[in-house]
């Protein structure tokens, strides 16, 4: 008779047949001469095997929360300009005409919380000083920057005595309220702590 060959695929769950180089054929002699050749599979085919990506870990989205300044003068002009620049600074501003209306608004409203107070001292009803320790009795130790155009030895003493981070005399340059910006907020631009200013 003649001989049989037996294909034994590798993948033979699929019917697909392995290549030649991996089996081999062996012959068998039974009885009546009959000769029954069978191919085998030598080894197995080199699998493929999926590696799985590292997983990627979600990339820290950074603090992008604007330091809030609130701009407390009863001269609309002073509003005005301040809030320009402290805008071009990447911050935000927000202005108040005079003493009382801000006080009532931080105490009518806890959830309120400026990272820094430019104050001026000479206002309608409630003078800088004043607003000052209505801060502080408030909120706390909020920074603040007073500002006046009447040079008053012992109003400044009071106010820096009360804790503010400075007192400029107006007119004063743009450079030099960045930089007491900079020291109220802790930061000298590069991130790194400033000691406060013009104390």
């Amino acid at each position: 008779m003649g001989s049989i060959s037996i294909l034994f695929p590798i993948l033979g769950l699929f019917g697909i047949a392995s290549p030649a180089r991996y089996r081999t054929r062996l012959t068998h002699v039974g009885p009546r001469s009959n000769i029954h050749s069978f191919e085998l599979p030598l080894r197995s085919p080199p699998q493929l095997i999926e590696l799985q990506q590292p997983r990627r870990l979600p990339t820290p989205v950074p603090n992008t929360k604007q330091p809030l300044i609130a701009i407390v003068d009863d001269d609309e002009f002073v509003c005005r300009a301040l809030r320009r620049l402290i805008r071009s600074l990447g911050m935000t501003a927000e202005t108040y005409r005079t003493g009382t209306e801000f006080v009532d608004l931080i105490e009518a409203l806890p959830s309120y919380q400026p990272d820094c107070v430019v104050l001026d001292v000479q206002m309608p009803g409630m003078n800088g000083i004043e607003v000052q320790t209505s801060i502080r009795r408030a909120r706390g130790a909020i920074p603040v920057i007073l500002i006046t155009a009447h040079e008053d030895r012992a109003v400044r003493e009071q106010a820096l005595k009360n804790g503010a981070v400075a007192f400029l005399r107006k007119p004063f340059n743009d450079a030099l309220l960045i930089r007491t910006l900079d020291a109220a907020l802790g930061r000298d631009g590069t991130g790194q702590d400033q000691a406060p200013c013009d104390k």
